[in-house]
């Protein structure tokens, strides 16, 4: 008849039974056999669908209900919104930006031309004092805050021909760059309404660039410097505005490759 032998068990192990002969009489053996738990799958966090628009006109109704309700004046958001149209072309060029589609020294030979850097001898000559002002202020070398102003504007001369409201509005409904776009367009609204910048002054480059030094609204709201005591921060108006910023954030620059040096 057969036996049972029984050797302990855990709960994290299993019984193995084995047939075993002695003296010619055949037991069953049960063992136990150690089980590693099968660990639980990890399940990552999927980012939140970016949601879909059947139209531009669905997003521009979506996008002014969510900074209505986030506290923006709806009358400046409504404005901001009327005229702005799609701009395919800036959502091509949103994908081919010189930065990122050239070498690094095919991008550095179109920028510093001859003809920027000859520009660029006048335009320091011209703002010197200024520009020697603002380096004792700061300490930020004047020949390096007028290279920012050469490379951002060629000194004034490309500050954008772009209507900043459509660009943006398009760069957002595209979705590629549609919280980058949305937080620049609410930056805007806040100039506006703070009387920073006027409604005749909304052209700039397709990305969102403003003024001579072509910083985007978010900079300005957050960075921009009142250079003449008059109460706003213009990214158009007078030398002491637009210069003052670039310095600021070269500083910044200074600072932050410090830390790695």
């Amino acid at each position: 008849m057969p036996a049972l032998v029984m050797v302990g068990c855990t709960s994290q192990q299993a019984m193995q039974s084995k047939p075993v002969r002695q003296g010619g009489v055949e037991i069953t053996q049960t063992q136990t056999v150690q089980v590693k738990p099968t660990p639980a799958p990890v399940v990552k966090p999927q980012p939140a669908p970016k949601p879909s628009y059947s139209s531009f006109s669905d997003w521009k109704s979506d996008f002014s209900m969510r900074a209505i309700s986030s506290g923006y004046d709806a009358q400046v958001i409504g404005r901001l919104l009327d005229s702005a149209y799609l701009n395919q072309q800036v959502i091509s060029l949103d994908s081919g930006q010189p930065e990122f589609s050239k070498m690094p020294w095919e991008y550095v030979d179109s920028a510093v031309s001859s003809g920027r850097v000859s520009v660029g001898k006048r335009k320091f000559a011209e703002q010197r004092a200024y520009l020697s002002q603002l380096e004792s202020q700061y300490g930020v070398n004047a020949e390096i805050i007028a290279a920012i102003w050469g490379m951002e504007s060629s000194y004034g001369a490309v500050t954008g021909n772009s209507d900043l409201p459509s660009s943006l509005a398009s760069l957002a409904y595209d979705g590629r760059r549609q919280e980058f776009a949305e937080t620049q367009l609410l930056s805007l609204a806040t100039l506006l309404q703070r009387g920073d910048v006027s409604w005749s002054q909304l052209d700039g480059s397709w990305a969102g660039g403003m003024g001579q030094t072509q910083f985007i609204p978010e900079t300005w709201l957050k960075q921009g410097v009142d250079g003449d005591g008059n109460g706003h921060r213009n990214p158009w108006a007078l030398v002491m505005h637009w210069l003052r910023l670039p310095t600021i954030l070269a500083i910044q620059v200074g600072f932050v490759l410090s830390a790695f040096l």
